[in-house]
């Protein structure tokens, strides 16, 4: 039976992503387009102070599910899955109650230090409520339903989400309804999905007693193992807060205002859905999934360092030739969501290479989780305050690109210590992808040059086309010359077409 959910899992994981990948885009696309830099300043603070209190309130929770869950189904513990599940939604609930509370009590100075628009003034508490039920939505539905690998339900969720958000996103600004009509249209669409979550997760736990109810293991709760997990992801959440980008947006907004946050935000929005389809990102759960399991079972460190080599390998090919082809067409690519922002192809540049060190963290982090090993993960926060420090420095001296290059160095620290102690801490043989790199960049190159030559040849002076035109060519050759081991292959369909 779990075979067959993992691989439906991972199928679902795949279209739920693309599928919503696709109207986040559409989504975005219109408001980059079509609101001012205002408004869209503000829209993007609102979702930067939403992930701050994510860091803040998140108590490890979303670490806590995914290496826990799977650990109490392998062992059929029933009253531990039901305890942990709703704790973890109470102490959410709490926890952004409380913070969103102290928000309300200290508005005033808020807008002060951080020049909030009137906008944001006026509808605070509207955006205070929209927080507390999109902080709900993100632990029952992601954490909890992804770590019992319900994707698919969780699919359905997504895509009607997806589809509303849209909705009213074009509703609001073809009818002149603006920022104010998202936000409240926003925060209906909300309520309903926090409810589905709801529904569906009563029902996974429902389903799981009966299941488990002949054959259901006795077992003394874990708190200290729990507690002592959940409070090192819990600080490496808060400390991250710093390392995190959206901080960026705060430090902008009080030395600029909120308006050149919109010029951030764009290259910020860019980056984030290209690289949303990142294949390790979106197979992170179930590999992290299937690590916990094994250890459970054997004991068996092997595993971890293939999925390293994996995990890693599929965020070069993936990200790669697109950063390249970015890179070389870095206005463009911005002209094309709106050409008032070109002017921010700058750090558009800078933020390239956080993007890619962000995405090769993510073959770290399933290690350190599998191990319990996250005091490790802890200590990387130095470079949080690293990052926050140099913000302040850095925008005065260089302006809004100084903030870019603090929040990209800091990731790059951040990937070399991860990487120094897997292998010298925790003793797994990891060695770079040099091979594959290689056969990556020889890809790109081939691809480059293929795509010019058409170019001329078909002439048509049309940037999306020429992308496509490349993203096709690099697919096809990637595949002719494909840059990953066969075991590496094995795995992969192991993961996704899960069998024995």
């Amino acid at each position: 039976m779990f075979n067959n959910k993992l691989a439906a899992s991972s199928i679902a994981t795949y279209f739920s992503r693309i599928t919503t990948g696709f109207f986040s885009f559409v989504t975005s696309y219109i408001l980059i387009r079509y609101l001012n830099k205002e408004d869209y300043g503000s829209y993007q603070l609102i979702f930067s102070m939403n992930t701050l209190i994510v860091y803040i309130t998140s108590f490890g929770l979303a670490s806590i599910f995914l290496r826990y869950i799977p650990e109490f189904l392998e062992k059929k513990y029933f009253a531990g899955l039901f305890k942990l599940t709703y704790g973890g939604i109470g102490i959410r609930m709490f926890s952004v109650s409380v913070i969103l509370l102290l928000s309300k009590v200290f508005s005033e100075w808020i807008f002060s230090y951080f020049l909030f628009t009137p906008f944001l003034q006026e509808y605070y508490q509207v955006i205070l409520i929209f927080i507390f039920l999109l902080k709900l939505d993100e632990v029952m539905g992601p954490s909890i339903l992804g770590a019992y690998l319900e994707q698919v339900k969780l699919l359905y969720v997504q895509i009607i989400q997806s589809v509303l958000r849209l909705a009213v996103i074009a509703t609001s600004i073809y009818y002149g309804f603006g920022l104010n009509g998202i936000i409240l249209g926003l925060l209906i669409i909300e309520f309903v999905i926090c409810f589905a979550y709801g529904v569906i997760i009563y029902t996974v736990l429902h389903n799981l007693k009966i299941e488990f109810l002949l054959n259901n293991t006795d077992i003394e709760f874990p708190y200290k193992r729990i507690a002592k997990f959940g409070g090192y992801a819990f600080l490496i959440s808060a400390a991250g807060t710093f390392r995190d980008i959206t901080v960026g947006n705060f430090v902008i907004t009080h030395f600029l205002g909120p308006t050149i946050v919109a010029e951030f935000g764009v290259v910020y929005t860019i980056l984030a859905l290209i690289s949303g389809f990142n294949p390790a990102m979106l197979l992170k759960t179930q590999i992290n999934h299937t690590l916990v399991r094994k250890y459970t079972d054997k004991k068996d460190k092997n595993y971890f360092v293939l999925a390293h080599r994996l995990t890693s390998s599929l965020s070069m090919i993936y990200l790669l030739p697109i950063f390249f082809w970015i890179a070389i067409n870095c206005k463009s690519t911005i002209a094309f969501f709106n050409p008032v922002y070109t002017s921010s192809s700058t750090i558009l540049l800078i933020l390239l290479p956080f993007y890619f060190s962000n995405a090769l963290q993510f073959s770290y982090g399933p290690i350190f989780s599998a191990l319990e090993k996250m005091q490790y993960r802890f200590y990387a926060n130095i470079f949080s305050i690293y990052n926050l420090i140099a913000d302040i420095i850095f925008i005065q001296v260089w302006g809004i690109e100084g903030v870019a290059i603090a929040t990209t160095s800091a990731s790059i620290l951040t990937l070399l210590y991860f990487h120094y102690v897997v292998v010298k801490k925790l003793h797994l043989d990891l060695k770079f992808y040099w091979k594959g790199l290689l056969l990556i960049i020889l890809n790109v190159m081939i691809t480059l040059v293929g795509t010019i030559l058409l170019i001329r040849f078909i002439d048509i002076n049309s940037f999306l086309f020429e992308s496509l035109l490349f993203a096709i060519l690099y697919i096809f050759i990637t595949f002719k010359n494909m840059p990953l081991y066969d075991l590496d292959m094995d795995i992969l369909k192991k993961v996704i077409f899960k069998r024995g």
